[in-house]
């Protein structure tokens, strides 16, 4: 769906003289134009504010992430050195193990290093890789079971969170697999009453859309323009007009037509109920292919950064959340830095051991 900036107001108006109300047809046609002019300001705000934030990100937030890991792994060292000194009880042992097996597993998602897989087996009954590998296969087969799907061998996994994205992306292929067929089967299926009425009342759309279009062309086409400066003007014009035609954009082909004086309130006012109608069909599918652009751009946005599925409702807002959540992290990374001092002494370990459950 091709965007446009909002230059020329589309909106119906009653007429002072006979200070009516407008028809359902007409009422129908502002409400769409308004909800379309909501869309695209929430497009706009989207494709403004994400780059924004993954600037932040990446200026102000990650550098934290990698110093507290870099303090976590620092942390998990020191403990592991002093847990094989000795100086614990049986009981603060198993304590001070699983708190490490828990910090080495957390640092693990993010660096296979084998020093961390060290560490974690030192601590764990089971060798990180053997446990690591029994959730794989317990996934693969979990899968295999549910979707009757047979793993090649060429088909090999590292972790549990790689056979997950692969189960999403085979789920998302069957998925598209069914629909394909459904489309297949239906184009072998006689029309219903229903389907016939739904194709004609598509192709009433695009005749109506072309309408739109054509009327622009004949005002627009720079060939038929001597001035050069008037040309250039056109062939401006005549570009967003191509692109709003072939997106179905016909809100923007009726802003062109308020903005070279093609049609005006009389004009829009005159339009039949039947028109009208033709019209509001046309917006509404604009209006909800804006609304699937909207998700494709949130939706992979909020999920890479982590975010709650509501945030892709206020875009004003992440900003705020990116701000906050930096604020969390620097309070937590001077938790980190008071604890290594802390955790200096023996006694202070023991104490807080104390305090585990």
């Amino acid at each position: 769906m091709v965007m446009t900036a909002k230059i020329f107001e589309v909106q119906i108006m009653p007429t002072q003289q006979e200070r009516a109300n407008l028809s359902p047809g007409q009422k129908t046609f502002n409400q769409l134009i308004q909800k379309i002019q909501r869309e695209r300001e929430r497009l706009e705000a989207w494709n403004a504010v994400i780059p924004m934030y993954q600037q932040k990100y990446l200026r102000d937030l990650k550098p934290l992430l990698d110093q507290i890991r870099e303090h976590k792994l620092a942390w998990l060292r020191q403990m592991d050195h002093l847990y094989l000194q000795q100086h614990f009880t049986k009981n603060e042992k198993v304590k001070l193990s699983a708190v490490i097996c828990d910090v080495a597993e957390e640092l693990l998602q993010f660096d296979m290093l084998d020093e961390l897989k060290e560490i974690y087996n030192r601590h764990n009954p089971q060798d990180y890789d053997e446990e690591n590998q029994e959730q794989v296969e317990l996934l693969k087969a979990r899968f295999s079971q549910d979707f009757d799907y047979e793993f090649s061998d060429e088909e090999q996994f590292d972790s549990p969170e790689d056979v997950l994205a692969f189960m999403r992306k085979k789920m998302k292929a069957l998925a598209e697999e069914e629909l394909a067929a459904q489309d297949e089967r239906k184009l072998h299926k006689k029309k219903s009453a229903k389907v016939l009425a739904a194709e004609d009342a598509e192709a009433q759309m695009q005749r109506s859309l072309r309408e739109v279009f054509r009327k622009l062309v004949q005002d627009l086409h720079p060939d038929r323009e001597q001035d050069p400066l008037e040309r250039e003007r056109k062939n401006a014009l005549m570009q967003r007009v191509n692109a709003a035609y072939e997106a179905g954009d016909l809100l923007t082909l009726f802003e062109l037509q308020v903005e070279i004086a093609q049609i005006d309130q009389a004009a829009l006012q005159a339009m039949n109920d039947e028109r009208l109608q033709n019209y509001n069909k046309i917006l509404r599918q604009q209006l909800a292919d804006l609304k699937k652009q909207v998700e494709g751009v949130t939706m992979p946005f909020v999920a890479q950064m982590q975010m709650p599925v509501d945030a892709r409702r206020a875009p004003d807002q992440v900003l705020g959340l990116l701000n906050h959540e930096v604020a969390q992290l620097k309070r937590q990374l001077r938790g980190l830095e008071s604890d290594m001092r802390a955790f200096m002494k023996i006694d202070q370990i023991k104490d807080w051991l104390r305090t585990l459950r």
